[in-house]
């Protein structure tokens, strides 16, 4: 699982990075009209889940950046997960495997916890500078940037309850603030001087090890799941340079 994710962001960000170049009707030019180096840049960012099985997202976050130059610059984010919680899929399982699952509180699955805040900094790598003609008329400057950091955030996970399988309670357990990694990457669009426009995609994930339970026969028995947990997020964020 967390291999497919993996290699689903690095094949999104390897199309972003393809789609930059067929698009710049220019080459990469050392004076940019939009330039990021001695900047700050405030952002306000709101994010949805995607590629996730059992859990969704979504998500507001503020941060702070710095650009030492063009090219590289850290960020700091704190962000809040107004809507979290299980997919459809989640209930969906529970419902057709009421038999198997006779007995289990904690199922034996993985990417199962879910985030309601994060705290969080990294570097930002801006590469590729261009232009999107739209007209003669218009023209887009924009940059290429991957990202990759740390935090830390809040995860949370709900085992079953007893009433199965049409109405199932869910108590939550086994949550706790974790070490939470990310990276990512996307377009920054510049409106004007101060103000641009990114969309990017982004992978947070911890490495998670919990005890969960399955049936062996008709005995239920522990089982330890270990594996890595991942959201991969969908932003939008507005950011203003000064």
């Amino acid at each position: 699982m967390g291999v497919r994710k993996i290699l689903l962001i690095v094949g999104s960000c390897l199309a972003l990075s393809a789609a930059a170049q067929a698009v710049a009707a220019e080459p990469i030019v050392r004076n940019q009209l939009f330039g990021l180096g001695g900047r700050f840049e405030a952002s306000l960012t709101p994010a949805f889940s995607v590629f996730d099985k059992y859990t969704r997202h979504m998500t507001i976050s503020a941060g702070l950046g710095y650009f030492f130059n063009d090219y590289i610059g850290l960020e700091f984010e704190g962000g809040y997960a107004v809507l979290h919680g299980d997919r459809s899929l989640l209930k969906e399982i529970v419902s057709t495997a009421v038999d198997t699952l006779q007995g289990i509180k904690k199922l034996p699955l993985s990417d199962l916890k879910y985030m309601t805040w994060f705290v969080q900094g990294g570097l930002v790598l801006c590469p590729l500078y261009g232009k999107l003609e739209l007209s003669s008329e218009l023209a887009v400057s924009f940059h290429l940037y991957f990202v990759g950091g740390a935090g830390v955030a809040d995860w949370r996970y709900h085992q079953l309850g007893d009433a199965l399988p049409d109405d199932f309670e869910r108590i939550e357990v086994d949550y706790g603030v974790k070490p939470t990694f990310y990276f990512g990457g996307g377009l920054r669009f510049h409106i004007a001087r101060a103000w641009s426009l990114r969309l990017e995609i982004r992978d947070e994930f911890f490495y998670d090890k919990y005890e969960a339970e399955h049936k062996v026969a008709t005995t239920v028995e522990p089982k330890t799941i270990t594996d890595f947990n991942h959201v991969t997020l969908v932003r939008l964020s507005m950011g203003w340079s000064f």
